[in-house]
């Protein structure tokens, strides 16, 4: 268990109620991300109905607090709520620890057996919502280093990379600007571009996925598309439906599966920057899933759902990651 993913599993638990020893703790707002300082602002708790307000901070221990010196810094003097793995020394207000809520599923049983689809269903559109609005902070802030067009090609560079490619996808368009690889209308000077970016020469792999493939996928696609940021945000206010997505978008290279992914991963998360959250999530919600990954199909089976759309599948994703791989059933709202 790593801190970002005490943080997630955080992030994800708003609204939730959960017995914690002799003690009942309703989580009313798990509080809003900060770079700095405290991991989160404002959060909310109430504990057998007494209200504890303040900042919350994620660790693996509860000793990390000292190890990191919070306890001398005034910028964590806010801080009232502590989520932490495992609890090995008391700390001032209140700590959650997520491994003694581990240990009450000591049979490593699933606990949603019991919840109705439409339950299920419900709690998967919460998920995803966690899960999508992360991702879209990511876009946000990147925006306000590079500008908002340099923000969306960096990402729609990662998705292009797939797994094993991304890292050197976002490399390729940091060294070559949006505006750059706009300008250079030729394929010489497209070619010229990826022969002098050393990196992608020294990495193996089969034809089909060539990382030069992929880039040259990526360049056809913002070409094709450009000026990309108005063009999803006009497809999205007119409501066109998935199949004028994949006609208008898609280039050669990318597969019907990838190009949902991307439209999960960045295309999405971008339109939640510049429209109603909860009305972009409910009209992806008509499209159908993107390629059905070993998480999501492990979460499939475990919820028992046979068909899922676009965001089900980001929601099934945060849940089995955060909670069903875990084992952290109680602090699911699907439990029975």
């Amino acid at each position: 268990m790593t801190e970002e993913e005490i943080k997630a599993i955080w992030e994800g638990l708003s609204g939730s109620n959960i017995s914690y020893g002799n003690a009942r703790i309703f989580i009313a707002f798990t509080g809003v991300r900060s770079k700095f300082g405290p991991d989160f602002r404002s959060a909310v708790v109430f504990v057998d109905g007494i209200k504890i307000e303040g900042d919350a901070e994620c660790h693996v221990l509860s000793s990390d607090w000292f190890r990191h010196k919070h306890n001398q810094d005034p910028n964590f003097s806010s801080v009232k709520i502590h989520i932490v793995w495992q609890e090995d020394v008391n700390l001032d207000g209140i700590t959650i620890s997520l491994s003694k809520i581990r240990a009450l599923n000591s049979s490593n049983s699933f606990l949603c057996v019991g919840a109705s689809e439409e339950e299920k269903r419900a709690e998967l559109l919460r998920t995803a919502f966690v899960r999508l609005s992360r991702k879209a902070q990511r876009i946000s802030d990147r925006a306000r280093e590079v500008g908002d067009e340099q923000s969306l090609y960096e990402f729609l560079a990662e998705a292009f990379g797939y797994e094993k490619f991304r890292n050197t996808l976002v490399m390729f368009a940091r060294r070559y600007s949006y505006e750059t690889v706009l300008r250079a209308g030729g394929s010489d000077i497209i070619e010229y571009f990826i022969s002098s970016f050393r990196l992608v020469k020294n990495l193996p792999s089969r034809p089909q996925n060539d990382p030069k493939r992929r880039i040259k996928s990526l360049l056809e696609f913002l070409k094709k598309n450009h000026p990309i940021s108005e063009k999803i945000l006009e497809f999205f206010d007119k409501k066109k439906p998935y199949r004028d997505w994949q006609n208008e978008f898609l280039v050669k290279g990318l597969g019907y599966g990838r190009f949902r992914t991307i439209v999960a991963n960045v295309l999405l998360p971008y339109i939640m920057n510049y429209r109603d959250k909860h009305d972009a999530l409910l009209f992806f919600s008509s499209f159908p899933p993107e390629e059905i990954n070993r998480v999501i199909k492990t979460g499939m089976k475990i919820l028992n759902l046979k068909k899922i759309n676009l965001v089900e599948g980001q929601g099934i994703m945060e849940i089995f990651n955060n909670r069903c791989s875990k084992y952290l059933c109680y602090l699911c709202s699907l439990r029975r």
